[in-house]
């Protein structure tokens, strides 16, 4: 396993910092360990540290009005998060609980704050990394106008793959059912319905925890079209 300084240093936020400024964030920084279905911040708390999701898998929610979960993103690794509440001075504004053993690192925010005054590449990083959230919003509100759950379901296949010249692109760490289907605004049984569809007609294997997509190019057909 690399050390937590490798593991953050190769992340965009934090390649260009001033190496004394990065070692002095490493020697406050925290590496915390996260058990299945172990809460890591609560919506409305104090911001004290932002995030870097190192291993495992997470899920982002809100309570709704009715008491059920409100899926509002599932994040893999390597993402930092938990950043807007550091620089607004904010609570957080969601829950984020573990969905399989994970580790996160907790960079203080205080000294993260001091860094990007003192260092205009740490706070354009900062800029470059709020700018690549941005589109990735905007990318999952496309998404989320698809009409059909089967097409919304191919998009996220495809967006979680890695991909390759040549088929077939394989997802290393698939979401539950019910994680996927939060993501995709809809019920666990019809997902699963668009999977086992999906698996009839060739187009996703299955292989233990991974799955397999031997034509990308007609999943990517499938989100253009409704079923």
């Amino acid at each position: 396993m690399a050390t937590l300084p490798d593991e953050l240093r190769a992340l965009p936020l934090f390649a260009q910092m001033d190496a004394q400024a990065f070692a002095h964030l490493m020697r406050l920084t925290v590496n915390k360990r996260l058990a299945r279905n172990e809460v890591l911040c609560s919506k409305g708390e104090a911001a004290h540290s932002l995030y870097v999701l190192l291993e495992g898998q997470l899920r982002v929610f809100e309570i709704g009005p009715d008491g059920r979960e409100v899926g509002l993103n599932y994040l893999l690794p390597p993402t930092v998060f938990g950043e807007l509440a550091v620089i607004d001075d904010s609570p957080r504004s969601a829950h984020v609980v573990a969905v399989t053993p994970a580790r996160v690192a907790a960079v203080p925010k205080g000294a993260l704050m001091q860094v990007m005054r003192e260092s205009p590449e740490a706070a354009l990083a900062m800029v470059r990394h709020l700018a690549a959230m941005v589109r990735r919003m905007t990318s999952k509100q496309n998404l989320l106008a698809l009409p059909s759950v089967q097409q919304r379901v191919c998009a996220v296949l495809l967006d979680l793959a890695q991909k390759q010249p040549q088929a077939p692109w394989l997802v290393p760490s698939p979401p539950p059912q019910k994680e996927l289907a939060m993501m995709v605004k809809a019920s666990r049984e019809t997902v699963s319905r668009v999977l086992n569809r999906l698996m009839h007609e060739g187009l996703l294997r299955k292989e233990g925890r991974r799955l397999w997509l031997p034509e990308p190019a007609a999943l990517q057909d499938m989100t253009q079209h409704e079923p």
